[in-house]
């Protein structure tokens, strides 16, 4: 692992505007700006759907991985709920259902670990070759 941060998001919608927050400060710092954007809003779904639906405490772990294909964002969001997510169909005009499917559309590799305290549901997306081999603060 190159670097990792970790948060404790807040209880219900906030905590993925925390997330989101979190991981453009990660990704500044790591020298991976350019990845923010699309990056804090997977990071904002998976923290959404845990503030929402699961029970805290809700954490939020982000790592900059090596790789032999190169370097990897990972993102995890646990929380202590026992429902797992799924993918599913928002039908045209719904307010919510869609978070899985942006996360699955920005990442390459996507999946839910059930524990004995609950879950953790993660995300990793590559991160492009101009940005290996940047230094990064860990």
């Amino acid at each position: 692992m190159v670097a990792e941060r970790r948060a404790v998001l807040p209880a219900g919608p906030e905590g993925a505007g925390a997330a989101r927050i979190a991981a453009r400060a990660a990704l500044s710092e790591w020298g991976l700006a350019d990845l923010a954007g699309d990056m804090a809003l997977a990071a904002s779904e998976l923290a959404a759907n845990a503030c929402v639906h699961g029970a805290p405490p809700v954490e939020l772990r982000l790592a900059l991985e090596d790789r032999r294909s190169g370097q990897a964002l990972v993102c995890e969001v646990s929380d202590a709920g026992a429902a797992m997510p799924g993918l599913t169909a928002a039908p045209p005009g719904a307010e919510h259902g869609r978070g899985l499917a942006v996360v699955t559309a920005l990442a390459e590799a996507f999946g839910v670990r059930p524990h004995a305290r609950g879950k953790t549901v993660w995300f990793r997306a590559g991160v492009p070759a101009p940005a290996r081999g940047r230094q990064v603060a860990a």
